[in-house]
């Protein structure tokens, strides 16, 4: 018998906390190979789902008494994106319990008034990608997934490159765990230049953000999820924009990976060396100052050239191939 239940995180019991971990640690450890500690994975979790600034659910699936996969949704403030996961347990696959859940997914996030979900995939689990298309998801883009390890980072190059994008009337930096208050508000106006990156087909991709969600963003991480980001940055000195911004998390969960997440170069700033520049600041800060860290996942568009090129200079190769699908909540009521 399969039954689905909703995970409440403010009353869920140690047994489902654990069971969540079960089916969501291994999704992790089969897209990142390595092993998802427990309790810093929990933490984060919990975090995000009683943050505030959000509307979430989260949902585990049983068959004859024994966790079989979990599914949710989340839109945080500051994004369009309705980031969904399905994951089913490879001893259970194949016995409907991946269409249950994407079923009750789908029923809830139409009644929020959700009309997409926004879904991830990898090719080393195929079954994700053949399971999206016999339901229906659309395929958006396909992006190239990198790894770098630290060790093979080229120091020297590194030092050029910050060398070469320090212009006069710039200045650069990297913060760890904090966007100082009185920088917050420019910030934002580089993060949102993101919307001008590549993003195929897909219909919903704008971001949004505002100084009150990148706040909460910050708190739902760092504070409260007990994990650290660092983001590198260049500034203008005179107008107080930014010209480039990159963040690296680093998951306490999975204690040797870094995953470089968003980084943006400001349209009338491209040309200049500055995405260059942030990522050599972070990758530096990395070396000098987390050694425990052994390798960088990243991933890019097959279409974002000038990231990719970047990213190949910088050593990262590919190792995976990720696919976004969207798919609306509708066709399932």
């Amino acid at each position: 018998m399969i039954e689905i239940k909703r995970l409440f995180a403010e009353t869920a019991t140690t047994e489902e906390w654990h069971d969540y971990h079960r089916v969501m640690g291994r999704y992790y450890e089969d897209m990142n190979g390595e092993p998802v500690e427990r309790e810093p994975f929990l933490r984060t979790a919990k975090s995000g789902m009683t943050s505030g600034n959000c509307v979430e659910r989260t949902f585990l699936a049983y068959d004859n008494g024994v966790v079989a996969g979990s599914a949710s949704f989340v839109r945080y403030d500051g994004f369009e994106i309705v980031f969904t996961d399905i994951a089913v347990l490879p001893e259970f696959r194949r016995r409907g319990i991946g269409k249950r859940l994407l079923d009750r997914l789908c029923s809830e996030a139409h009644a929020l008034g959700l009309a997409k979900l926004f879904l991830f995939t990898v090719d080393n689990v195929p079954s994700g990608e053949l399971f999206l298309l016999r339901n229906g998801a659309k395929k958006g883009i396909v992006q190239k997934g990198n790894r770098l390890f630290t060790k093979d980072i080229d120091v020297a190059l590194m030092r050029r490159w910050i060398a070469a994008g320090t212009k006069a009337g710039f200045e650069s930096g990297v913060w760890h765990n904090r966007i100082p208050e009185e920088h917050i508000e420019q910030y934002v106006v580089a993060y949102n230049s993101i919307n001008d990156a590549p993003h195929g087909e897909l219909e919903t991709m704008a971001v949004a953000m505002t100084p009150d969600a990148m706040r909460a963003s910050i708190r739902r991480f760092i504070v409260n999820g007990g994990n650290d980001i660092l983001i590198a940055w260049v500034r203008d000195t005179l107008s107080g924009e930014f010209a480039a911004i990159s963040d690296i998390a680093l998951n306490r969960s999975q204690p040797m990976l870094a995953f470089q997440n968003n980084t943006m170069t400001v349209p009338q700033y491209r040309g200049n060396g500055f995405g260059k520049l942030v990522k050599a600041q972070n990758a530096l800060h990395l070396i000098e100052h987390w050694p425990r860290i052994q390798s960088i996942r990243t991933s890019n568009a097959e279409v974002n050239d000038a990231m990719l090129a970047i990213n190949e200079k910088m050593g990262f190769t590919q190792v995976q191939t990720h696919t976004f699908w969207e798919m609306g909540t509708e066709k399932r009521i």
